[in-house]
């Protein structure tokens, strides 16, 4: 089995869960239409699947959220709210339905969806919660279960040097705090 954290930065912003996660849905689609049974032969395939389609996916997230990363930047009111989050996840929702704020409030409880300060989600963690919706283009059973509690950090060796930051990975502009480091 292929070791998915050392594939995290192609992945990036999804933390391993929402990865492997998606990793899990692209075995069962190759499965249906490949002749081997093999889970080595399977996940060969399913990554690279996975990759593409993450690269091409994120260029579209960026786009959406970079509009609020930069009216941020200029204010210390945060743009970004639940009801911006429910707007988009609707658009890209099959049948355009709507992700009800009862749903919002189950994946904020199961870590899926973090909140930096009340009623204002955290940017990175929209950012691969939008990633995720787009990949998997399923009605249901897109999002693993749960995640691991905020406090979780990834280490990575890339490049010749470790990379260590919270889950998710960040990959957005961050707003100026007024202090260095």
């Amino acid at each position: 089995m292929i070791q998915i954290a050392s594939y995290m930065p192609q992945l990036a912003p999804l933390p391993i869960p929402m990865a492997e996660h998606l990793l899990k849905q692209r075995r069962r689609l190759l499965k249906k239409t490949m002749r081997t049974s093999s889970p080595d032969e399977l996940e060969k395939g399913a990554l690279p699947l996975l990759e593409q389609n993450v690269q091409e996916k994120r260029q579209a997230v960026y786009v959406l959220m970079d509009p609020l990363v930069q009216t941020e930047k200029g204010s210390r009111e945060p743009s970004l709210s639940t009801t911006w989050i429910m707007q988009v996840l609707r658009a890209h929702t099959p049948e355009n339905r709507l992700v009800p704020s009862q749903t919002l409030a189950l994946w904020r409880e199961r870590h899926l969806l973090r909140y930096r300060e009340r009623g204002h989600p955290d940017l990175d963690n929209t950012a691969a919660l939008l990633l995720a919706r787009m990949v998997d283009e399923r009605m249901r059973n897109w999002l693993p279960t749960t995640i691991a509690g905020a406090g979780d950090r990834i280490r990575l060796k890339c490049h010749g040097c470790l990379v260590q930051f919270h889950c998710p990975v960040i990959f957005l502009p961050r707003r100026s705090s007024g202090h260095p480091g």
